[in-house]
């Protein structure tokens, strides 16, 4: 039983195999990875990779979301990883909705027709890097998910999403 509590890759030989194979792609110099070796030693990221994917009922999951550690890791030292998931952790990269990409370097919160009609407010933290879905440049999300262009954008005021032709009155005046 202490086995499996210090190394649950040793109840499944597929299960080892598959975290070796995937887990060690954080240590090869030569991959993706490797320009973040100076800042960040990739040693603990890939143990504790090995050890999610064998322990966790969804390997690949697991060994992604171990992987996306030493990445984010390495964005807050300022060095974005670009295209790591090719080959990889794909699933996430094709999961977008139809008019959003896949993007490494979010940095705040994504631009939306609602924080230009509130003047940006919402968007006044700047995160450490991330990768994920978002608007093209340029685009923003409305309230229906979809990325449009500014002039695209649904009006809103006090609250309320206006439709085209809607009246409403704005000190005294209609």
């Amino acid at each position: 039983m202490s086995d499996w509590l210090d190394d649950p890759c040793s109840l499944s030989i597929e299960n080892k195999n598959y975290a070796d194979y995937w887990c060690s792609m954080l240590e090869k110099t030569e991959s993706r990875f490797g320009i973040c070796h100076s800042e960040i030693d990739p040693t603990e990221y890939a143990k504790r990779c090995r050890y999610d994917s064998c322990v966790c009922k969804n390997s690949e999951l697991c060994m992604c979301a171990a992987v996306s550690s030493y990445v984010r890791a390495c964005a807050a030292k300022g060095i974005i990883l670009w295209g790591w998931k090719n080959g990889i952790c794909e699933k996430d990269i094709t999961s977008c909705p139809s008019s959003q990409v896949y993007l490494y370097n979010l940095t705040t919160c994504q631009p939306t027709c609602r924080s230009l009609a509130e003047g940006e407010k919402a968007c006044t933290s700047v995160f450490t890097p991330v990768d994920g879905c978002a608007c093209p440049d340029g685009q923003y999300l409305n309230e229906k998910d979809q990325c449009v262009p500014i002039s695209k954008c649904s009006c809103y005021y006090h609250g309320t999403y206006l439709e085209p032709l809607d009246v409403f009155n704005k000190q005294g005046e209609r």
